[in-house]
């Protein structure tokens, strides 16, 4: 294959025999929806990034936000029974509107109203979990090479 830049001149030397096939129409419109669904998606996955935070942080981030995702049904946004809306506020992360948690981003660290104190134990729960499977990670050594075969 030769790349597209290094294509200096094109040049026909004959017509092409029988019948020549139309290039057909492109729909525009769709070609715009997409652009515009692609960019989209884009501005939320950077929204989804935290600016200035720890790797911690974000991997507790990514894991909220995996488990709690916000269902989208036409032009209303719902939150799903347990499914709850996860989002940055400078360094704070903010799930469902309700819990708060600030770094260094623990169990320890999350506040919710009284009221929320059902979703508040669910998001502490799943805090330390990902807290643990990280100091796992990080103390889990290499698998030795097999003696033998």
């Amino acid at each position: 294959m030769i790349p597209v830049s290094a294509v200096q001149n094109v040049t026909v030397l004959a017509a092409p025999e029988g019948e020549v096939q139309q290039i057909s129409k492109v729909d525009t419109g769709k070609l715009k929806a997409r652009e515009e669904e692609r960019v989209r998606k884009l501005q939320d996955i950077e929204a989804k990034r935290g600016k200035g935070v720890s790797v911690e942080g974000q991997r507790v981030f990514d894991a909220l936000d995996r488990m709690y995702v916000v269902q989208e049904a036409g032009r209303r946004t719902l939150l799903m029974y347990y499914r709850y809306a996860t989002r940055w506020h400078g360094q704070d992360i903010v799930v469902a509107d309700a819990v708060i948690i600030s770094p260094p981003y623990m169990g320890e660290s999350c506040k919710a109203p009284k009221e929320k104190a059902m979703v508040l134990a669910q998001i502490k729960k799943v805090v330390d979990g990902e807290r643990k499977k990280m100091e796992r990670a990080r103390g889990a050594s290499p698998v030795p090479p097999r003696k033998g075969g």
